[in-house]
């Protein structure tokens, strides 16, 4: 079972990777970034359960009832907004991995889905950067469409 100090190691290698993904390759892999982005996320999440009940769980389903700020018997929920955050990540990272264009053997993830992705993992980051204080580090991300300021994802 990972400790807390593990999970939040594998969210800031899955973090860096990332970000030499996004700065180092070519732009067509929308879906790679937004996987990646919720992994980051989920270790995050990991991270905090652990830390609030001594346990691991290993299905999203167990850790979704854990984490959800609506369950009033839980000790590790999370606020409403950082939850959704997390919950809207998890349904673009399953869109990017399973939904495809068969004619076109591509994803229909796309840069707008990517903007997305980054904006709910810079929510859960900087929460979990000052729950926690990880010292998560600055990454800047490139893409077209950035229009937001970033707490922990600065726009290039």
């Amino acid at each position: 079972m990972p400790t807390f100090q593990e999970h939040v190691e594998q969210a800031k290698s899955n973090f860096d990777c990332l970000s030499d993904f996004n700065q180092n390759m070519s732009y067509n892999f929308w879906d790679w970034q937004v996987t990646i982005s919720f992994y980051t996320a989920l270790h995050l999440v990991n991270a905090h359960i652990f830390q609030k009940t001594g346990n691991s769980y290993t299905t999203h389903t167990q850790a979704d009832s854990v984490i959800n700020f609506a369950n009033v018997y839980s000790i590790a929920k999370l606020p409403e907004e950082q939850y959704l955050a997390y919950a809207k990540l998890q349904m673009l990272s399953r869109r990017a991995r399973y939904l495809m264009s068969e004619q076109r053997q591509t994803s229909f993830t796309n840069e707008k889905h990517f903007v997305k992705a980054i904006t709910y993992l810079d929510k859960l980051i900087s929460y979990f950067n000052a729950q926690y204080n990880l010292n998560f580090p600055k990454k800047t991300m490139s893409c077209n469409r950035f229009t937001e300021t970033y707490n922990y994802i600065q726009q290039k």
